[in-house]
């Protein structure tokens, strides 16, 4: 640990953030604005340019059983790292479930 000369203690050593994994049901409202947010990640990675990730934001929010909000979390610098759709088997009558995996470089 160094001192500086505000007195501030500062930690030289680094934070690692883990995977944060979103899983849900598929549905015709939502699943389209995740696959046009992949689209646009997919532009940036593979474009002419490649881009930077430090101004991108994304929220999460948890609402209770009376869709009413209870807490949310605001990841900095996130990116997509997984995508994974269902498993489409005309045989079985599960849901059709898609699971997000987001890196990012911390919260608010």
């Amino acid at each position: 640990r160094d001192r500086d000369v505000t007195g501030v203690q500062t930690c030289d050593l680094p934070i690692y953030y883990p995977d944060v994994t979103l899983a849900r049901a598929m549905n015709s409202t939502d699943s389209p604005k995740v696959w046009q947010w992949l689209a646009s990640c997919r532009k940036q990675w593979y474009g002419s340019e490649p881009g930077d990730w430090s101004d991108k934001t994304a929220t999460i929010q948890l609402y209770d059983s009376a869709y009413t909000l209870v807490t949310q979390w605001t990841l900095t610098s996130v990116y997509p790292r997984e995508w994974h759709g269902p498993e489409l088997d005309a045989g079985g009558g599960g849901i059709a479930l898609e699971t997000l995996v987001l890196g990012h470089e911390g919260f608010m």
